[in-house]
């Protein structure tokens, strides 16, 4: 099982579930799943969670792992972060078992300016900011009693469609720049 598999690219957050004769089940997940719009929209966290202490740069674990955000801003980068996670070593605890995998071949690690992860991760700065859908599925769960499923449903209706209408307005402007890129170069 794998919940963001290299071979739809990591970026597209596809489930796929795999049995000893290979992939069986393929589906993107992030828009289509009641509970990633939830989660990637910051729509569903508790309460505490847009007010974590623990979302700053100092860190409270030995080793802090998450999606790299920012690679390349701070200085030239020779891959693409879609692939790339962020590792920071927090502790000498952490330093030893980052070396050890290291050593042991295990993952490949290539140092970055410390600042760059900062710059391009808001959660390493700040906790979660509140989606606007935020108020509409607190009340939304109290209305379908919990259900997770029924109270977050419409909102995602919703969003889908403003991100459907947000596609027809843009789609002139993309068309312009890429037929200027053509001509440009």
């Amino acid at each position: 099982m794998s919940f963001r598999d290299p071979a739809h690219d990591t970026c597209k957050y596809t489930l796929t579930l795999y049995d000893i004769r290979g992939k069986f089940y393929a589906k993107r997940t992030k828009d289509g799943d009641t509970y990633q719009f939830g989660y990637h929209r910051a729509v569903s966290y508790r309460e505490n969670c847009y007010h974590c202490r623990f979302a700053c740069a100092e860190r409270q674990g030995d080793i802090t792992i998450a999606d790299y955000h920012g690679l390349g801003l701070c200085a030239p980068a020779s891959f693409s972060s879609r692939k790339v996670s962020l590792v920071l070593i927090n502790t000498g605890k952490g330093k030893a078992f980052v070396e050890e995998l290291v050593s042991g071949g295990r993952v490949h690690v290539e140092p970055r300016p410390l600042e760059e992860p900062f710059k391009g991760e808001p959660q390493l700065r700040h906790p979660s900011v509140k989606s606007k859908y935020r108020m509409a599925f607190e009340k939304e769960i109290v209305r379908h009693g919990g259900d997770f499923e029924q109270a977050i449903k419409r909102l995602q209706r919703k969003y889908m469609a403003q991100m459907r209408i947000v596609g027809v307005v843009s789609l002139p402007k993309k068309i312009l720049r890429k037929v200027k890129k053509t001509i440009i170069g």
